[in-house]
């Protein structure tokens, strides 16, 4: 049997006119009178309302059971007034009837029946809960005008007629919920005055309601509660201003949010570890949700409260399914139906029944069969890129570098033998043609010193001359055809080579613009060269040197379309009639005959898509560096080799190479090396079940005073450059990101962005030539004060030298001009004389977006396009849209498109083809794109029965997918419902944590069976 203290609210409280009918004064009675009178009727027969019923049959059979009732009728204005939460219009307010207890509007925020149940159970603590929502805080707990002073003289007005009346009010209950982290200490001191001014005075406690929270000033996504600066209130009696705390750990799913349980198990923990953390828990509430929740699965819609008594009615077949709105014939429908199909199973995150109604099919993300880039982390399905599924017209010729010197062409030559770069997998078979390549890099003639002559001189090979290979072949019919290249650009700098067409010069890989997508990842794609003319006999292509760029052959075709394409999940789904108990025959035995089966179906997906993101250039986790290094070593490190990395030269160091110059001509680099912008020594290390993979620098036992990670690469494009970081040393040193950085194996001449908690502030600075200046500072946010040793992430936007710097959500650097412009410059992570793990480096850029929206549904060939927002601005080769902006606006909510907040604009209308008006044609809201998973109905199909495929094709990077759905379209939906188990495995965890009790939202939503569970409320 549960220890806990159990506590409540009056959501459902019958109003006056409904508790009449069952009990009531009599006319002469005074409003403050305990002596009603029964109406002959029980509250079922009362009361059609089951909600409003059971709410007082629950307190009429376990008020014993029951620590407090806080009454939900008082709200609070701006201005600090009170009124009636149940009435509305410019006459709600409440503090004339006070001050004059003749006027019968006393009577109205607290209707009979509780003031019934307050005489009748005068042993429940009931409480004053004041109201205040949203807008209406800040002024209130700020004082503005004040607010603060009207709303305690009008609370301990209120508080004190009730007392005077009879009513055994024993606490006053704060449920203020809008407030951020630079009002935590206005809401503490506006708490202590209303415990000093109004509680004490009357002789009250003090309750305060709480948004659950996981850590100081976490989740940052709705207003905060701090609980370590609430809790350090101290009344003029010297003791915790505080008597009482309630946290509303519950909506953690809700209405808006995909289906899943209001209290997940492993939240509430994250909750319970904070409270033990920052709270008394001899003092804390925890909430728990009564009541559950249905979402429509067949539309897009809210969910809606459906609580354990609509469960059993559904699952007895007694819930009436209707339309849910009017329909444009002007009536409301309720659909004929031979029965409610469902399926239900208990869900473990968190002891809800899960329900599901008139679905015939669905698949979680792991049982789908994938191709291309689709992959499946944990539960879910998604891509992390695009890439090529190539689609050709007319082949012509296949040209490519086999196993041996032989195949398929006719001659190479070279000076150093074509090395072999190894095999190379397309991830889409093409007809007529292998998925496995030889891919070859073609050398150039070595520069090497001659000590004896003192001078660079150029090797001598078997030919003389610079490797090539050349290809010789005929085709079936002469014309002009498309010549495709299949390439590997392994990084940056290795990315072009020319090519030699029966005589026509061409570059692959030239003007290759910054964001070109099939750089290092993925290293193998083709590449369209454009039209040439070929004869039917004695084609010949030469390959010249690649630059380390590897060469896998050619394909010759009429037409190319490289269809980008982010992978496709085939669910083989199967649909069956369900059947029903026709007329009894002869034999007595029932008939069995078909249901009602659906004409069609909604097929739902229950996925996340987000807003266009500035398309990634660079991002390294860092753990395929240690790809060659044994799993089983318990110390999976790996210090980063500046000068042959195997897969290019990434981070390169500030120094390293050997230059050896022959009288200010000839240059021999020694070796593969280059010399880049890296300082300091960087170790790898190997993802763990506690902490992902990352990099690593201890400065601390280096001699340098700095080291950074910065990229090999100078971007000429405007940039978004983001790193994960995370201190390991508290030592005061600082931290950031390199920006704008000029000169190869130099580290000045660039920007910061840093974190400076010797001053606990963030500032931008610019150096060269060993000389900080700091151009911009702003104090540091409490949070982040707090967060020093927590996991961070710095983002920098630079637009045509403006610059907007921001760490986590928060923006401290918006849009402020660059004083030493910079045409380009290479990114990365800097750091002083401390330790630094970074998790993730991307350099992205503002110049191009990729969406990340799109899917197709196919079913019987037909294919159904979802998810596409329209906008102004045309899609390139690549599938970005093409457009320089900011990366919305980030002082607001994530738009549809990256809002541009400086003065630059999107293309030039004149250059879109189909597409005008305003950057988006359809209204995208900020809710479309909440980091949550929705329930999309992508397609409505016919029905069938039997096996069938459906394939969903994620056209777009991003989209992540968790479950799909095959329903009836006239209706189907999921609710997840807690019950008598649930809350008896919520309520044990929170008496793990010594918490003083359990708070349920609300009374006459729960399954009943759970006051079996709670005992008799003891005196403390």
């Amino acid at each position: 049997m549960s220890k806990l203290k159990f506590v409540t609210w009056t959501l459902h409280a019958p109003s006056t006119a409904t508790f009449n009918t069952y009990k009531q004064l009599a006319s002469t009675e005074p409003w403050y009178s305990a002596n009603y009178t029964d109406t002959g009727k029980t509250t079922k027969e009362a009361f059609s309302d089951y909600r409003q019923r059971s709410f007082v049959e629950m307190i009429e059979e376990n008020h014993e059971k029951i620590y407090s009732i806080g009454m939900h009728e008082f709200g609070v204005l701006s201005d600090g007034t009170m009124y009636n939460t149940g009435f509305t219009g410019t006459d709600h307010k409440v503090l004339t009837s006070y001050t004059d207890v003749t006027q019968a509007d006393i009577a109205n925020p607290v209707k009979s029946s509780l003031r019934y149940l307050m005489l009748k159970y005068p042993d429940i603590k009931w409480t004053i809960q004041p109201m205040c929502t949203s807008d209406n805080v800040p002024p209130v707990i700020t004082n503005q005008n004040g607010a603060a002073d009207t709303f305690i003289k009008e609370l301990k007005q209120i508080a004190s007629k009730y007392i005077e009346y009879g009513f055994p009010i024993q606490m006053l209950e704060i449920d203020f919920e809008k407030t951020n982290y630079s009002e935590a200490e206005a809401y503490k001191d506006f708490l202590v005055r209303v415990k000093n001014e109004a509680c004490i005075p009357l002789g009250l406690e003090l309750r305060v309601n709480m948004f659950a929270m996981t850590g100081d000033y976490v989740p940052s996504y709705y207003g905060w509660h701090d609980y370590r600066t609430l809790a350090s209130g101290v009344d003029k009696n010297g003791n915790q201003a505080i008597d009482e705390f309630q946290l509303m750990t519950y909506d953690f799913s809700w209405g808006g949010s995909a289906p899943g349980p209001s209290t997940p198990l492993y939240w509430l923990k994250e909750v319970l570890d904070h409270v033990k953390d920052a709270l008394p828990p001899e003092k804390t509430f925890i909430g728990n949700a009564g009541y559950g929740r249905r979402w429509p699965l067949s539309e897009q819609r809210l969910g809606v409260t459906f609580d354990y008594k609509q469960l059993m009615q559904a699952q007895n077949g007694m819930y009436v399914h209707n339309d849910g709105a009017t329909a444009d014939d002007g009536y409301f429908h309720f659909r004929d139906q031979d029965f409610i199909p469902f399926a239900g199973f208990n869900d473990a995150e968190s002891d809800y029944q899960v329900t599901y109604f008139h679905v015939y099919d669905m698949f979680k993300a792991p049982y789908a069969q994938l191709s291309g880039a689709m992959q499946l982390p944990d539960d879910y399905m998604t891509n992390y890129s695009t890439e090529q599924s190539p689609l050709f017209t007319n082949i012509q010729k296949i040209l490519f570098n086999g196993s041996s010197d032989t195949d398929d062409f006719a001659s190479y030559g070279f000076q150093y033998s074509a090395s072999n770069a190894g095999t190379r997998t397309l991830s889409t078979k093409i007809e007529g043609l292998s998925q496995t390549f030889l891919f070859r890099s073609v050398s150039k003639a070595k520069w090497a010193y001659n000590s004896t002559s003192g001078t660079c001189e150029l090797s001598t090979g078997p030919t003389g001359s610079d490797g090539h290979i050349t290809y010789t072949f005929d085709v079936p019919t002469a014309g002009n055809y498309k010549l495709i290249a299949l390439v590997g650009f392994p990084y940056f700098g290795n990315d072009n080579f020319h090519i030699d067409v029966n005589g026509t010069d061409y570059y692959i890989g030239e003007n290759l613009p910054d964001w070109y997508p099939f750089i290092t990842n993925p290293s193998t794609h083709l590449y369209d060269c454009g039209n040439f003319d070929f004869s039917a006999t004695g084609n010949t292509i030469t390959i010249d040197p690649t630059n380390g760029a590897f060469s896998g052959g050619f394909i010759i075709c009429e037409d190319y379309d490289q269809n980008m394409t982010g992978g496709k999940a085939i669910f083989p789904s199967n649909l069956q009639v369900m059947k029903r108990r026709g007329e009894t025959q002869e034999d007595g035995n029932s008939e069995v005959i078909d249901a009602q089966f659906p004409e069609e179906m909604v097929l739902t997906g229950e996925l996340l898509r987000r807003p266009p993101r500035p398309a990634i250039i660079w991002e390294d986790y860092f753990g395929p560096h240690l790809a060659s290094i044994e799993a089983d070593k318990d110390d999976i490190t790996q210090k980063f080799n500046f000068y042959e990395h195997a897969n290019g030269n990434f981070y390169t160091a500030g120094s390293g190479s050997t230059l050896i110059q022959d009288n200010g001509t000839n240059v021999c680099i020694d070796g593969y090396s280059s010399v880049g912008f890296c300082q300091g020594v960087w170790t790898v290390r190997a993802a763990t079940d506690e902490i992902p993979a990352h990099t690593r620098c201890d400065m601390t036992k280096s001699d340098l005073s700095s080291a950074q990670l910065v990229l090999n690469k100078k971007m000429s494009c405007n940039v978004d450059v983001e790193a994960d970081i995370q201190l390991e040393i508290d030592n005061g040193a600082y931290v950031g990101l390199r920006l704008l950085a000029q000169k190869i194996g130099e580290v000045g001449d660039s920007y910061l962005f840093l974190l400076d908690w010797t001053n606990n502030t963030v500032r931008i600075a610019h150096e060269k030539e060993g000389v900080s200046t700091t151009i911009y500072t702003a104090d540091m946010t409490p949070s982040l004060i707090l967060s020093k040793m927590d996991r961070l992430t710095l983002k920098a936007q630079i637009i045509d030298d403006k610059i907007t710097c921001q760490v986590g959500d928060k923006v401290y650097f918006d849009k402020l001009d660059l004083p030493y412009p910079k045409d380009s410059g290479a990114h990365g992570v800097y750091m002083t004389e401390t330790a630094l793990k970074v998790y993730r480096l991307t350099i992205a850029t503002l110049d191009r977006f990729e969406p990340m929206e799109k899917v197709v549904v196919n079913v019987d060939g037909q294919a159904y396009p979802f998810g596409e927002v329209e906008r102004n601005v045309p899609y390139d080769e690549y599938g970005y849209l093409v457009y320089t902006g900011y990366a919305g606006n980030l002082t607001e909510a994530v738009k549809a498109i990256p809002a541009d907040t400086s003065d630059d604009t999107a293309t030039d209308s004149s250059e879109v083809v189909g597409r005008t008006g305003t950057i988006f044609e359809t209204e995208v809201t900020p809710e479309n794109w909440s980091l949550d998973y929705k329930n999309l109905q992508l397609a409505t199909v016919p029905s069938w029965t039997g096996d069938k495929n459906v394939t969903i094709e994620f056209r777009d990077p991003g989209v992540w997918l968790r479950t799909f759905y095959i329903g009836d379209s006239k209706g189907y939906s999921v609710a997840y419902n807690s019950d008598k188990i649930g809350f008896i495995r919520t309520s044990q965890m929170v008496l793990d944590y010594n918490c003083k009790g359990i708070a349920l939202w609300t009374l006459g939503q729960e399954d009943p069976l759970v006051f079996s569970y709670i005992d008799k409320v003891e005196d403390d």
